[in-house]
């Protein structure tokens, strides 16, 4: 059987676009001689629908899109969409199939270990179903379908179902598939992106494979489908525990497929030999056996080794996956592609950015310019003209002028219209930071100009000493006067941002977020927080990757050797007369982000961080390092308010400070 899998790139409620995606990955699968197509967890609603679940008439609507779709004969396709079922809702993956009595719907798996960690929280929306139980009901469709926990059988190939969660836990659902002697096992998952997880992900599809005896088919979303998590796509097909067919992450179109060609035979072997005993006293229960109508190919898997199986392409490894800088790769690639969605998915004019000359503003900026870059590459190579998307940037373009070349040289073009860039210096700025701000504008193409915004200082320092009558002293009023430097910024970008109707992003990271070492309505001030789920340690080596190696675009390295001045610089905010150093102020950054995982993804409390320090860095004294643990431990609790505030960002590493998705502490604590 040739089998396929697609990762897709939707949005929450957008029927008509989501179910226009979903058929165009049927009709290519299909095209490809695919019997069996796999589309991700929820496409047809979206996954990040959130408390929308709960509206009167969604389960109804995603019923009547599903409908629109067009099976072709001899195909089975599996379709995610919300379920409502007993005045319950179920997260279900409904089994799909052409037949004479437009009864297209064949049954559905509701989804049996819901995702509760990290970023999730499904059971706040959706029941948990009972394993092995299976339903036969009229009130979903209208017709009788089995739905619950059931197995197929077509062309003599049994069907079953482990929807994402199912997988990463230790009873995975897997296990119970084996013992009704599965043959494929179909995942439609929603997984999101975390750097390394993929690795993760992958050996739990091998591992599924291999234990069980089964193929293994997995689905994932594509792209940033509801505007906080990114997800990465990387379909896998797995057979015998190997790896046959992999696709594309963090793709830039709307969809990829795989497809490849499964042997029962070797599986079965697996199961046969395998030292476990299966339970099969109920093996055969609630197996539905699936028509063969006109059309379809009719073969047995024991027939495999005489039936004609065309060949199937396999898509090539992408060359980044295996590179040296993979985790940089990763991060660099979600961030640009949640960029690009957001400014997709919210029909805005681009991005407006106060570029500081400083490591933060700069990734932003170059992570803007390589979502671009990165669209317009992946366009080329699949023979793609300039996507409506990006046309719309460049006002001047024929219909010929769509056909793409020069790609560095047309990204620049794009990014002049696609992202405005201001510089507002003080009497604290330096022309290195001014220098670093110019090389960055013009290395990646954006529109910049550069403001002197000490008047405006000035006269809210006189206005305040009007006030208070006493002049403002630095030994005094150090907080309030490097604040209002940082506050004044951010009126005329926003103003600049308006005009335009561009959304203002944000330079707020991970590490200094968690300390609260961020300007609230200056630096904080913006629509979305691009790296605020990056570690400044992280950021600073990403820079320098960028600088000498770049990101691998197909197989050719495109540095950005505009970031010299900004990696050449120690990291400062330049608010006080004198030299300002982020590290002084704070602690080592290798110090804070060792914080930072400790604490939020070991759940480590501060004796035990003290103690993993004391050996991880012993060129620092006991003393020192009680100071940083403290002092961290102090910000952190008081600056949760901040936190609450922060723009919306992208998850990117494993752990999160985002108060709605992760990381939810309280805003008092002793």
């Amino acid at each position: 059987m040739i089998v396929s899998s697609a990762s897709i790139n939707q949005t929450p409620r957008d029927w008509t676009g989501n179910i226009s995606r979903i058929q165009a990955v049927i009709d290519q699968a299909a095209k490809a001689g695919a019997t069996l197509i796999v589309t991700p967890e929820l496409g047809i609603s979206g996954y990040g629908c959130e408390d929308y679940f709960y509206q009167e008439k969604l389960t109804d609507t995603a019923l009547q899109a599903l409908s629109r779709l067009r099976i072709p004969d001899g195909v089975l396709v599996t379709v995610g969409l919300p379920v409502l079922f007993c005045n319950r809702l179920y997260n279900a993956v409904a089994l799909l199939q052409n037949s004479p009595d437009s009864q297209i719907i064949q049954g559905m798996a509701f989804k049996k270990q819901l995702a509760m960690n990290g970023i999730h929280y499904e059971a706040r929306w959706f029941s948990r179903w009972e394993s092995g139980s299976v339903v036969y009901t009229d009130q979903i469709t209208g017709y009788p379908i089995p739905v619950g926990d059931p197995t197929f059988d077509y062309q003599g190939y049994r069907i079953g179902f482990e929807t994402c969660e199912e997988s990463w836990v230790p009873n995975r659902s897997a296990r119970a598939l084996f013992d009704r002697g599965v043959d494929i096992i179909i995942n439609a998952s929603a997984s999101h992106f975390a750097i390394g997880k993929f690795a993760t992900r992958k050996q739990m599809v091998i591992d599924g494979s291999r234990t069980f005896g089964a193929a293994y088919i997995y689905s994932n979303l594509n792209g940033c489908e509801s505007g906080r998590a990114v997800y990465d796509g990387g379909c896998l097909i797995a057979s015998g525990g190997d790896i046959i067919a992999q696709g594309e992450r963090l793709h830039f179109t709307d969809s990829a497929i795989i497809c490849a060609a499964i042997d029962a035979h070797d599986n079965r072997l697996v199961q046969q030999m395998n030292s476990q005993t299966a339970e099969l006293n109920n093996i055969m229960t609630d197996t539905i056996c699936l028509d063969t109508h006109p059309g379809d190919v009719a073969a047995s898997p024991e027939a495999s080794a005489v039936t004609s199986v065309p060949p199937v392409s396999v898509p090539p490894l992408q060359p980044w996956e295996t590179s040296a800088g993979l985790h940089h790769e990763e991060a660099i690639r979600a961030v640009a592609l949640g960029l690009r969605d957001w400014s997709k998915k919210t029909a805005t004019n681009g991005f407006a950015l106060s570029l500081s000359g400083g490591a933060d503003s700069a990734l932003v900026a170059v992570a803007t310019h390589l979502s671009v870059y990165l669209e317009l590459s992946e366009y080329k190579r699949k023979g793609r003209q300039l996507s409506t998307h990006l046309a719309r940037f460049l006002p001047e373009t024929s219909a010929d002028g769509r056909l793409l070349s020069d790609i560095p040289s047309l990204t620049k073009r794009i990014m002049h219209h696609y992202m405005l860039t201001l510089y507002q210096g003080t009497g604290n700025s330096s022309e290195t930071t001014l220098n670093a701000a110019k090389s960055v504008a013009t290395g990646t193409g954006a529109c910049f100009d550069s403001w002197d915004i000490d008047p405006l200082i000035k006269s809210y320092q006189a206005l305040s000493e009007k006030t208070i009558a006493r002049p403002l002293t630095w030994e005094q009023d150090d907080i309030p006067l490097q604040n209002i430097q940082a506050r004044v910024r951010a009126p005329g970008i926003w103003m600049l941002a308006n005009i335009d109707n561009k959304l203002l992003l944000t330079t707020s990271n991970m590490s200094e977020g968690a300390v609260g070492y961020v300007t609230m309505d200056g630096d904080s001030s913006g629509v979305l927080a691009p790296i605020s789920g990056i570690t400044k340690g992280r950021i600073l080596n990403i820079l320098s990757w960028l600088n000498t190696t770049g990101i691998l675009v197909d197989e050719t390295p495109y540095p950005l050797p505009c970031l010299q001045p900004v990696v050449d610089q120690r990291p400062t905010a330049e608010l006080r007369p004198e030299q300002q150093n982020d590290e002084d102020d704070l602690m080592p950054f290798a110090i804070l982000d060792r914080i930072v995982e400790l604490f939020m993804v070991k759940r480590k409390c501060q004796q035990t961080i003290f103690e993993t320090l004391t050996g991880e860095f012993p060129h620092y004294s006991h003393h020192q390092l009680n100071h940083y643990v403290e002092l961290f431990f102090r910000l952190f609790k008081r600056n949760q308010w901040k936190r609450e505030r922060q723009a919306p960002g992208f998850h990117i590493e494993v752990n999160s400070l985002d108060p709605k998705t992760y990381g939810r502490f309280s805003l008092f604590t002793g």
